[in-house]
């Protein structure tokens, strides 16, 4: 039984009538594209080691990785980049440096640090020993990142500088697994950790020291890497080590040297792939080998480590080369990618995979964020990877901007605004409906990432459909996806059409979904629409919670479905539209079920409002919140009594409420202010930005107790 459901989705199996034991489910709906299968390979390539093999074969003199090269002055300037031969030649070179280090073949190496051309070296490096990364996410502090470290059996580390600090008070317990430490950028200041490190018997080195050690020791010629230029290119040695670190290149093919020295890949096995001699060789990993174990954030407990193959990772791959298909966006050597979000998050992980997949380049920040905008000048993306989060502040701060300019160009701005966007809601071409208008009112703003957006992506949470439309029709199309680290990242995704707008588009690929009804929250997966439970099947799937079966066992039902905990309707166009967390659902003392994250995504409409947390007891019969105001509310309202301050905020909220019809029970009655915006160092977020919820309760049960008394009293 197939049954088309709008342009990209079919039913592919009838759905199940409820058992004694189980609940009704939908039809099981698959991508029009996979029809005949769910596709786990591109061009044949069953894992991301032979991807990118096949990429350095067919784009050698591509650009592949860069960054901005610091002057004399350590001012920032250009990006340069590596082509794709001298990337896979560092590659082999990290290989071979590891080796040395006694990092064995299928062993765990682990990344503390911020995006960076050392972090791109060493994922693909690893994968020649067909080795598992295990990212850390760079906010993490001591104690998760010793459990992270203890639990995984990390071997090897790559850290940044700033985070050698980190690592000094848990030495003696990292030292039960970690072997040696490379270290990216200078590390003279952190010489108690370095020291401490090296007391408990781990090998600190700077990258660049085992790099070159590893290029003096087997006679790899320097020029294969690219060009010596610069003692700052290629995270710059400790002071007080005398190494000459190879540089980035602007622009032109790889330069093979004429000298009687090897090349790393003569040296280390000739063509991209093969083997080597002089006892290394590349042990190219399987389609089942497990390439990376992704510890999730988490909102609650300990993080989990879930397992992830080579065939979930170019599975996913391939589920974006056919969405760009669908999209009619087909990408060619001049697209580039800003690498900003950490790559410790699945969602920019595999959009790095896909860049290299397809020959084009990505470019990494200066490690900064609030450089991110000026790096994105300077390498003029043509896609832009963002969190909602990232794409909230891009309308704040544009909003603000034009709120103080001239009447004249208020006036000309929010008109412009209103046509384009009533074009692209009629389904008129992102380049027809801008035609006049994105070089008249837009110009400057799409300046200020480049100027050359062809789309956006967002991933990691919902995306507030009004945030949607403001940048679709100011920025670049965006298309929004959905997906959980153990989908590999992607579960649906919605190409950049009216039709998908506040939905996750249709499924990918390489997914089979269907719904499951959850009575106790009267949602119907056989319904019109079908609600329900979000489940799913497919090639991208995790192997498992790492050393936790009962939790893996508990995640998969008899028929090998997985249970995302998301609760979703599938709309008469095909697309999943997400309502909720299950465990996000809290039921009012009435006998409301509240949806907060909708909830919350109405109020964070609200022009004063940076950040907002709603809450509802179940003793009580109303909402309450926790809303962080912008800074330009502070600078204009700073003065105002507390009790006014929150009025005009509720006041805003209030508006915003009514213009998107919430129901009385999802109005919220009183709203604490505070002054601080949240961040993952408050603990109060996780590091993709998402709320901690029982942690807010503990840290603002105070005022949510004292506004609850002020509404029971009126």
């Amino acid at each position: 039984m197939q049954k088309r459901v709008g342009q990209y989705t079919v039913e592919y199996e009838s759905a199940r009538e409820a058992t004694e034991d189980r609940p009704s489910t939908s039809a099981v709906y698959r991508n029009v594209a996979s029809l005949e299968g769910l596709p786990t390979t591109i061009n044949g390539c069953s894992t991301m080691h032979e991807v990118f093999t096949k990429s350095v074969q067919h784009f050698g003199d591509r650009k592949c990785i860069g960054r901005r090269e610091r002057d004399a002055d350590g001012q920032l300037g250009d990006f340069a980049f590596l082509t794709y031969a001298e990337t896979h030649e560092r590659c082999l070179l990290f290989a071979r440096a590891v080796s040395d280090l006694g990092f064995k073949p299928r062993g765990r190496f682990g990344t503390y640090a911020c995006n960076a051309v050392e972090y791109a070296v060493s994922i693909r490096g690893v994968e020649m020993l067909a080795g598992c990364s295990v990212p850390l996410y760079d906010t993490l502090g001591p104690d998760v990142v010793e459990y992270v470290i203890g639990h995984a059996g990390v071997e090897g580390l790559l850290c940044e500088a700033a985070k050698l600090s980190c690592l000094g008070p848990i030495a003696a317990a990292v030292a039960r697994t970690v072997h040696f430490v490379l270290v990216v950028g200078h590390f003279g200041a952190q010489r108690d950790a370095w020291e401490a490190l090296e007391a408990a018997g781990i090998k600190v080195l700077a990258f660049d020291e085992a790099m070159a050690r590893a290029a003096e020791r087997h006679g790899v010629e320097a020029a294969s890497l690219g060009d010596f230029s610069s003692r700052q290119s290629f995270g710059a040695t400790d002071s007080a080590i005398s190494v000459h670190a190879p540089s980035l290149r602007s622009e032109g093919p790889s330069r093979r040297g004429s000298s009687s020295s090897a090349s790393a890949s003569e040296a280390f096995g000739g063509s991209p792939g093969g083997l080597s001699a002089g006892g290394f060789q590349v042990v190219a990993p399987a389609p089942e080998d497990v390439a990376c174990i992704m510890y999730t954030s988490g909102t609650t407990g300990a993080p989990k480590g879930v397992v992830l193959t080579h065939r979930a990772l170019t599975s996913m791959v391939a589920s974006l080369g056919a969405l760009l298909a669908q999209s009619g966006l087909e990408t060619n050597a001049q697209d580039c990618v800003l690498s900003y979000l950490t790559l410790a998050h699945i969602f920019e992980r595999v959009v790095e995979d896909f860049v290299f997949s397809r020959g084009a380049h990505v470019g990494y920040f200066s490690g900064d964020l609030k450089q991110v905008v000026a790096d994105a000048q300077a390498l003029r993306p043509t896609l832009f990877v963002a969190v909602p989060r990232v794409l909230e502040r891009i309308v704040e701060r544009v909003s603000s901007k034009i709120s103080r300019s001239s009447r004249l160009l208020r006036t000309l701005f929010w008109s412009g605004l209103a046509y384009k966007k009533f074009l692209l809601h009629r389904g008129v071409h992102p380049r027809l409906a801008g035609a006049g208008v994105d070089a008249l009112v837009f110009r400057k703003i799409r300046a200020a990432v480049g100027g050359r957006l062809r789309f956006i992506a967002s991933g990691g949470a919902a995306l507030a459909p009004h945030v949607e439309a403001f940048c679709s029709a100011v920025l670049a199309p965006v298309m929004q996806g959905y997906g959980l680290t153990e989908t590999t990242g992607g579960i649906c995704f919605a190409p950049p059409d009216p039709r998908f707008t506040a939905t996750v588009g249709p499924p990918l690929a390489t997914t089979e979904l269907r719904l499951e009804s959850v009575p106790e929250l009267g949602c119907d997966a056989q319904a019109s629409p079908p609600r329900g439970e979000v489940c799913v099947r497919g090639p991208t799937l995790f192997r498992e919670y790492y050393k936790d079966p009962q939790r893996t066992a508990a995640e998969f039902d008899a028929e090998g479905w997985f249970h995302t905990g998301d609760v979703g309707e599938m709309t008469p166009h095909g697309a999943l539209k997400i309502v909720d967390r299950k465990k996000n659902f809290f039921k009012l003392s009435q006998g409301e079920y509240i949806a907060v994250e909708k909830v919350e995504a109405v109020y964070a409409r609200a022009a004063s409002v940076s950040q907002v947390w709603v809450y509802g007891s179940p003793y009580e019969h109303a909402l309450v919140a926790v809303a962080v105001p912008t800074a330009e509310f502070w600078e204009e309202h700073g003065r105002e009594a507390p009790q006014d301050q929150e009025r005009r905020v509720l006041d805003e909220m209030d508006a915003c409420a009514r213009q998107a019809r919430l129901k009385g029970f999802e109005m919220v009655r009183a709203v604490a202010l505070e002054r601080s915006e949240w961040t993952p160092a408050d603990e109060v977020l996780t590091p993709s930005l998402k709320l901690k919820r029982p942690q807010l309760l503990k840290r603002y049960d105070a005022q949510v107790q004292r506004m609850y008394a002020a509404i029971n009293k009126k």
